[in-house]
């Protein structure tokens, strides 16, 4: 089953074509790498694919609950990591308390961060920052994952960690795009790995 198409999305921003004529179909469960130069349209990309930026051409359809994590995490200052977590699965989404409390403790477990549950953002390092907003969008239970840089702030250790708590978490339908320059933890996670340049996609080499 598809979970997300993009079928000939264009996005301009004044006369620079960032996105040319962009078909994406990815199915349920199988994880997609992009790679490409930096300031090539990777992050424009997932925003178009997320909603958050409208094609200025083209059509996206994705099915199902979105995760999202940008390179700026978004994380809310006021609000705990507990609070971060549980937020938009409880608000948002009305999924049940319990069953959101039992998945936020066991993200959090699993990431090494139970103990700074109850901590500001402003207290985290960059690391646990990320590893918050990665457990912020998996707690929502996505259909699709969308994953700007994740493990960028991460030793390659730790990054291959983290990578296996996504997939585990994200469970087996679930469908992951994934920005990353890591080329090789792409060829590692991924399905496919494509190569996004100069607005258009193709097969990694």
């Amino acid at each position: 089953m598809t979970t997300l198409i993009a079928d000939h999305v264009r996005k301009r921003y004044g006369q620079v074509d960032v996105l040319q004529d962009v078909c994406l179909h990815v199915r349920g469960g199988e994880t997609v790498a992009l790679l490409g130069p930096s300031g090539r349209g990777k992050s424009t990309l997932l925003r178009c694919l997320a909603g958050l930026e409208p094609p200025t051409s083209g059509r996206v359809a994705v099915s199902g609950r979105v995760g999202l994590v940008l390179q700026q995490l978004y994380l809310f200052p006021h609000m705990t990591v507990w609070r971060n977590v549980t937020y938009a699965p409880l608000r948002a989404h009305r999924l049940p308390k319990e069953e959101v409390e039992k998945r936020a403790h066991d993200l959090l477990d699993r990431m090494q961060l139970e103990d700074k549950k109850d901590v500001f953002p402003a207290s985290l390092s960059g690391g646990q920052k990320q590893r918050v907003a990665i457990a912020r969008a998996l707690a929502i239970q996505p259909d699709v994952l969308l994953l700007d840089e994740p493990t960028s702030a991460l030793d390659a250790a730790r990054s291959q960690s983290v990578w296996r708590i996504i997939r585990q978490a994200a469970g087996p339908l679930a469908s992951i795009i994934v920005v990353t320059h890591d080329t090789d933890l792409a060829r590692q996670v991924a399905d496919r790995v494509l190569t996004l340049r100069d607005g258009c996609l193709s097969d990694a080499a």
